[in-house]
Protein backbone atom coordinates (compact mmCIF):
# COMPACT_ATOMS: atom_id res chain seq x y z
CA UNK A 1 0.00 0.00 0.00
CA UNK A 2 1.54 3.51 -0.91
CA UNK A 3 0.95 6.60 1.60
CA UNK A 4 1.05 10.64 1.06
CA UNK A 5 2.17 13.14 2.97
CA UNK A 6 0.36 16.51 2.21
CA UNK A 7 2.87 19.40 0.23
CA UNK A 8 2.36 23.23 0.53
CA UNK A 9 1.81 25.71 2.59
CA UNK A 10 -1.32 24.65 4.29
CA UNK A 11 1.16 22.64 6.96
CA UNK A 12 -0.93 19.73 6.66
CA UNK A 13 0.86 16.54 7.34
CA UNK A 14 -0.22 12.95 7.31
CA UNK A 15 -0.34 9.42 5.39
CA UNK A 16 -2.92 8.10 3.53
CA UNK A 17 -3.22 5.04 1.31
CA UNK A 18 -3.37 4.90 -2.26
CA UNK A 19 -3.37 1.58 -3.99
CA UNK A 20 -3.27 0.53 -7.63
CA UNK A 21 -4.41 -2.24 -9.56
CA UNK A 22 -6.22 -4.22 -12.28
CA UNK A 23 -9.48 -3.76 -10.25
CA UNK A 24 -12.81 -3.80 -12.20
CA UNK A 25 -14.54 -0.49 -11.77
CA UNK A 26 -17.48 -2.06 -9.70
CA UNK A 27 -15.46 -3.21 -6.98
CA UNK A 28 -12.70 -0.68 -7.20
CA UNK A 29 -13.65 0.81 -3.62
CA UNK A 30 -11.52 0.04 -0.63
CA UNK A 31 -12.79 1.02 3.11
CA UNK A 32 -9.90 1.64 4.75
CA UNK A 33 -8.73 2.12 8.59
CA UNK A 34 -5.42 2.74 7.67
CA UNK A 35 -6.19 5.31 5.21
CA UNK A 36 -6.41 9.06 6.83
CA UNK A 37 -6.90 10.65 3.68
CA UNK A 38 -9.86 9.42 0.17
CA UNK A 39 -8.28 9.03 -2.88
CA UNK A 40 -10.26 8.65 -6.05
CA UNK A 41 -10.03 5.63 -8.68
CA UNK A 42 -11.83 4.12 -11.27
CA UNK A 43 -15.58 3.72 -9.91
CA UNK A 44 -15.55 7.66 -10.00
CA UNK A 45 -15.49 10.99 -11.72
CA UNK A 46 -13.74 13.83 -11.14
CA UNK A 47 -16.10 17.08 -10.37
CA UNK A 48 -14.79 20.35 -9.25
CA UNK A 49 -10.94 20.91 -8.00
CA UNK A 50 -9.65 23.24 -5.08
CA UNK A 51 -6.34 24.47 -5.29
CA UNK A 52 -5.08 21.90 -2.55
CA UNK A 53 -1.60 19.05 -4.00
CA UNK A 54 -0.78 16.42 -2.28
CA UNK A 55 2.21 13.95 -2.66
CA UNK A 56 2.12 10.34 -2.82
CA UNK A 57 4.79 7.99 -0.93
CA UNK A 58 5.02 3.84 -0.58
CA UNK A 59 5.41 2.74 2.85
CA UNK A 60 9.33 2.17 2.30
CA UNK A 61 9.51 4.14 -0.57
CA UNK A 62 11.71 7.23 -0.72
CA UNK A 63 10.45 8.39 -4.11
CA UNK A 64 7.51 10.97 -3.53
CA UNK A 65 5.19 10.85 -6.07
CA UNK A 66 3.54 14.56 -7.36
CA UNK A 67 0.89 15.73 -9.36
CA UNK A 68 -1.85 14.74 -7.52
CA UNK A 69 -4.39 17.39 -6.08
CA UNK A 70 -7.64 17.58 -3.32
CA UNK A 71 -11.08 17.52 -5.43
CA UNK A 72 -14.61 16.71 -5.38
CA UNK A 73 -15.60 12.87 -7.11
CA UNK A 74 -19.00 11.16 -6.68
CA UNK A 75 -19.96 8.12 -8.02
CA UNK A 76 -23.02 5.83 -9.01
CA UNK A 77 -24.19 3.29 -5.78
CA UNK A 78 -27.24 1.43 -4.99
CA UNK A 79 -28.98 1.82 -1.79
CA UNK A 80 -30.27 -1.15 0.65
CA UNK A 81 -33.82 0.21 -1.20
CA UNK A 82 -32.18 -0.63 -4.78
CA UNK A 83 -32.04 3.27 -5.52
CA UNK A 84 -29.85 4.46 -7.10
CA UNK A 85 -28.05 7.33 -5.31
CA UNK A 86 -25.78 10.06 -6.32
CA UNK A 87 -22.18 10.06 -4.05
CA UNK A 88 -20.28 13.04 -3.43
CA UNK A 89 -16.74 13.08 -2.11
CA UNK A 90 -15.33 16.08 -1.24
CA UNK A 91 -11.63 16.64 -0.32
CA UNK A 92 -10.15 13.16 -2.55
CA UNK A 93 -7.03 12.92 -3.94
CA UNK A 94 -6.71 12.12 -7.58
CA UNK A 95 -4.80 13.49 -11.30
CA UNK A 96 -5.69 15.89 -13.88
CA UNK A 97 -3.07 14.24 -16.65
CA UNK A 98 -3.72 10.58 -16.44
CA UNK A 99 -7.10 8.22 -16.42
CA UNK A 100 -7.68 6.46 -12.95
CA UNK A 101 -9.52 3.33 -13.91
CA UNK A 102 -6.38 1.73 -13.62
CA UNK A 103 -6.33 2.56 -9.32
CA UNK A 104 -8.87 1.43 -6.64
CA UNK A 105 -10.82 4.08 -4.84
CA UNK A 106 -9.47 4.60 -1.01
CA UNK A 107 -11.70 5.72 1.24
CA UNK A 108 -10.41 6.59 4.77
CA UNK A 109 -12.47 5.30 7.63
CA UNK A 110 -11.30 8.61 9.47
CA UNK A 111 -12.48 10.89 6.91
CA UNK A 112 -16.03 9.06 6.72
CA UNK A 113 -16.73 8.96 10.19
CA UNK A 114 -15.47 12.69 10.43
CA UNK A 115 -19.06 13.40 8.58
CA UNK A 116 -21.22 13.66 11.73
CA UNK A 117 -24.50 12.45 10.02
CA UNK A 118 -22.56 9.35 8.74
CA UNK A 119 -22.46 5.91 10.69
CA UNK A 120 -20.08 3.64 9.24
CA UNK A 121 -20.12 -0.22 10.60
CA UNK A 122 -17.40 -2.37 8.88
CA UNK A 123 -17.47 -4.77 11.04
CA UNK A 124 -18.04 -8.35 9.12
CA UNK A 125 -21.36 -9.58 9.77
CA UNK A 126 -19.89 -12.62 10.97
CA UNK A 127 -18.45 -11.01 13.97
CA UNK A 128 -21.51 -9.42 14.72
CA UNK A 129 -21.68 -5.86 12.21
CA UNK A 130 -23.83 -5.11 10.25
CA UNK A 131 -21.32 -4.09 7.22
CA UNK A 132 -23.20 -1.06 6.26
CA UNK A 133 -23.10 2.80 5.84
CA UNK A 134 -25.81 4.74 6.60
CA UNK A 135 -26.18 8.34 5.77
CA UNK A 136 -29.33 10.12 6.57
CA UNK A 137 -32.25 8.07 5.52
CA UNK A 138 -29.93 6.20 3.25
CA UNK A 139 -28.24 2.95 3.77
CA UNK A 140 -25.55 0.88 1.67
CA UNK A 141 -24.28 -2.57 1.66
CA UNK A 142 -20.91 -3.25 2.44
CA UNK A 143 -18.83 -6.66 1.04
CA UNK A 144 -15.77 -8.11 1.73
CA UNK A 145 -13.53 -9.81 -0.51
CA UNK A 146 -9.71 -11.75 0.18
CA UNK A 147 -10.47 -9.42 3.89
CA UNK A 148 -10.75 -5.87 2.23
CA UNK A 149 -13.83 -3.56 2.68
CA UNK A 150 -15.72 -3.36 -0.31
CA UNK A 151 -17.91 -0.14 -1.40
CA UNK A 152 -19.24 -1.16 -4.88
CA UNK A 153 -19.89 1.98 -6.90
CA UNK A 154 -19.64 2.91 -10.75
CA UNK A 155 -18.92 6.22 -12.40
CA UNK A 156 -21.85 7.89 -12.80
CA UNK A 157 -22.96 9.21 -16.62
CA UNK A 158 -23.92 13.25 -17.68
CA UNK A 159 -27.62 12.37 -17.21
CA UNK A 160 -27.27 10.73 -13.47
CA UNK A 161 -25.26 13.93 -12.66
CA UNK A 162 -28.25 15.66 -13.18
CA UNK A 163 -31.06 13.19 -12.44
CA UNK A 164 -30.26 11.02 -9.61
CA UNK A 165 -30.48 12.44 -5.74
CA UNK A 166 -27.30 13.28 -3.70
CA UNK A 167 -26.00 12.48 -0.93
CA UNK A 168 -22.45 14.31 -0.26
CA UNK A 169 -20.34 11.39 1.76
CA UNK A 170 -17.61 14.11 3.00
CA UNK A 171 -17.04 17.00 4.32
CA UNK A 172 -16.80 19.86 1.92
CA UNK A 173 -13.96 22.00 4.39
CA UNK A 174 -10.43 20.86 4.24
CA UNK A 175 -9.74 17.98 5.24
CA UNK A 176 -6.57 17.71 7.75
CA UNK A 177 -6.49 14.37 9.29
CA UNK A 178 -3.60 16.02 12.39
CA UNK A 179 -6.77 17.41 13.75
CA UNK A 180 -7.69 13.91 15.66
CA UNK A 181 -4.33 13.81 17.08
CA UNK A 182 -4.44 13.38 21.08
CA UNK A 183 -2.53 16.85 21.35
CA UNK A 184 -5.61 18.40 19.31
CA UNK A 185 -8.41 16.96 21.00
CA UNK A 186 -10.87 18.82 23.21
CA UNK A 187 -9.97 17.87 26.95
CA UNK A 188 -13.58 16.80 27.56
CA UNK A 189 -14.05 14.88 24.67
CA UNK A 190 -11.09 12.59 25.72
CA UNK A 191 -12.16 12.36 29.69
CA UNK A 192 -15.50 10.94 28.41
CA UNK A 193 -16.34 7.73 26.24
CA UNK A 194 -17.16 9.61 22.78
CA UNK A 195 -16.22 10.29 19.74
CA UNK A 196 -13.54 12.77 20.33
CA UNK A 197 -14.27 16.49 19.01
CA UNK A 198 -11.61 18.47 17.09
CA UNK A 199 -11.21 22.05 18.50
CA UNK A 200 -11.48 23.65 15.28
CA UNK A 201 -14.87 22.02 14.18
CA UNK A 202 -16.86 22.75 17.96
CA UNK A 203 -17.46 26.31 16.98
CA UNK A 204 -19.02 26.03 13.72
CA UNK A 205 -19.86 22.43 13.97
CA UNK A 206 -21.59 22.45 17.53
CA UNK A 207 -23.78 23.71 19.56
CA UNK A 208 -24.08 23.53 22.97
CA UNK A 209 -26.91 20.55 23.14
CA UNK A 210 -25.39 18.93 20.37
CA UNK A 211 -24.09 18.73 16.39
CA UNK A 212 -25.00 21.92 14.76
CA UNK A 213 -26.80 19.86 11.77
CA UNK A 214 -28.67 22.76 10.63
CA UNK A 215 -24.99 23.96 9.88
CA UNK A 216 -23.70 21.24 8.04
CA UNK A 217 -26.52 20.71 5.55
CA UNK A 218 -26.58 24.24 4.68
CA UNK A 219 -22.62 23.67 3.97
CA UNK A 220 -23.05 20.83 1.51
CA UNK A 221 -26.07 22.06 -0.11
CA UNK A 222 -23.79 25.76 -1.19
CA UNK A 223 -21.03 23.56 -1.68
CA UNK A 224 -22.89 21.35 -4.49
CA UNK A 225 -24.69 24.59 -5.47
CA UNK A 226 -21.41 26.37 -6.13
CA UNK A 227 -20.65 22.70 -8.34
CA UNK A 228 -23.51 23.05 -9.83
CA UNK A 229 -23.07 26.30 -11.44
CA UNK A 230 -19.49 25.36 -12.46
CA UNK A 231 -20.00 22.48 -14.49
CA UNK A 232 -23.31 24.68 -15.98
Amino acid sequence: MNVSSYDGDDNVGGEFGFGSGPYDTENSSIVDSGCSQGCSGGNMRHVAWTDDRVVLQGYGDDIPRHGYRIGTFAMVARNTHGQYIMLVFHQYAGREDMRSSNMQTLHSTLQLRHNRNLTLDDTPIAQGGQQVVMIGEHSFNLHFDNGRVIWPGRPFTDEEWISLPRVVVTDPVRWNPNQYNDNNMHHDALSINEYPRARSRINRHYTPYGINNNYLQDRAIEVISDIWRASC
